[in-house]
């Protein structure tokens, strides 16, 4: 029990000892940053990210995604859903015309 005693009492005396033997001088540094999330890096980014996204697909996005531009990776996810709208649409109107035009045999 002596030796856990004087274990606690040597650890809390470094402790103390450390901690008080060096000053502590705390100064306030503050840096302000100012980000501009309206300007974009390019002035086509829209219109760059919709052909992406319509032309390459989920592919375009990931480009989109590399080139870091808010902006661009936006107008992507819009062609490439806009993209997926009109594919849709073309089969649900070629089933529409074709349903009817199978003749069969009996």
């Amino acid at each position: 029990m002596k030796k856990i005693i004087l274990l606690f009492m040597t650890f809390f005396t470094f402790t103390t000892v450390t901690f008080a033997s060096f000053p502590v001088v705390e100064t306030e540094s503050t840096e302000f940053v100012s980000s501009n999330q309206a300007e974009s890096k390019a002035p086509d980014s829209k219109m760059i990210g919709i052909l992406l996204g319509v032309f390459l697909g989920i592919f375009g996005v990931l480009i989109a995604y590399l080139m870091d531009d808010d902006e661009m990776v936006r107008g992507a996810w819009r062609g490439f859903l806009w993209a997926i709208a009109i594919y849709v649409l073309i089969w649900i109107l070629a089933i529409a015309v074709f349903a009817g035009t199978v003749a069969v045999t009996a």
